[in-house]
């Protein structure tokens, strides 16, 4: 019987350790770093998603769309990894040094 070899699977002894947990939701996170409109986390996501693509990162392990109901409406929104959250967190302070 074949079986796909994992070089990690030695490391980890077994363990998963590619499950990465998603644990905040960038609509909470953006309140608490100031962002202001939907647009600006929008934009903000986009930019980390394409630095993770640049940098070789797995999105997927990190970003997750999902759909929220609120207001009797249905709104987009992303679950974030810890690195997802800190790449929110880090356009922001990118985008605010003109500000001063």
């Amino acid at each position: 019987m074949l079986t796909v070899y994992d070089q990690y699977e030695e490391f980890s002894g077994g363990r998963d350790m590619r499950k990465v947990p998603l644990i905040h939701l960038a609509s909470s996170l953006a309140g608490l770093y100031g962002y202001q409109t939907t647009q600006d986390v929008a934009h903000a996501i986009d930019c980390a998603l394409r630095l993770c693509a640049d940098m070789a990162i797995p999105i997927q392990r990190h970003f997750q769309r999902v759909y929220v109901f609120h207001d009797n409406c249905l709104e987009s929104d992303w679950l974030l990894s810890d690195l997802g959250g800190y790449l929110l967190y880090a356009d922001k302070l990118n985008n605010s040094f003109g500000d001063e």
